[in-house]
């Protein structure tokens, strides 16, 4: 099943993140109160390195709405992608925590997963500077994390251009 993902950057200190999947889809807003370009870019460089779950969390344009991918490898070719919601700040980082609703749970292929993130962060470094980046979102484009993920891609077997 393809899993895709886009992230657009809409205003100061927003994005537009949209999920969909087969027949679900769901929009969301990401605030600048976490740093998810980055967290999209070291999740995909984590995972072609090993490491068997990590998170990418957004946080809306309150703090009382987080959502979060948790992304499990289940081989060196097939991830699985839940979509999480949560309510409380205090639990959305708790990987065991119960207290999220879930909206999305399903699979997709290692190859496909770390290639959408990497187009994300490749479209918009070449749509903004580093500067007007930095000014939109408060934080620094995640450069030299999106360098490493370029070379461990060439490295792997991936095949992603």
């Amino acid at each position: 099943m393809n899993i895709d993902f886009n992230y657009n950057l809409e205003d100061k200190c927003l994005a537009g993140v949209k999920f969909k999947a087969d027949t679900f889809e769901i929009k969301f807003d990401a605030s600048c109160l976490y740093d998810s370009m980055y967290a999209f870019i070291d999740s995909a460089k984590k995972l072609l390195l090993d490491k068997r779950v990590v998170i990418v969390p957004f946080f809306g344009r309150t703090s009382s709405a987080i959502y979060q991918f948790v992304i499990r490898k289940i081989s060196d070719k097939e991830v699985e992608i839940e979509l999480r919601l949560y309510k409380d700040i205090a639990t959305y980082n708790r990987i065991a925590s119960r207290e999220y609703e879930m909206l999305f749970k399903g699979r997709t292929t290692l190859k496909h997963y770390v290639k959408n993130a990497y187009k994300i962060a490749t479209d918009i470094k070449s749509k903004y500077t580093l500067d007007e980046y930095q000014k939109m979102w408060g934080h620094q484009f995640p450069e030299e994390f999106l360098n490493k993920l370029t070379v461990l891609i060439k490295e792997s077997d991936l095949g992603i251009d």
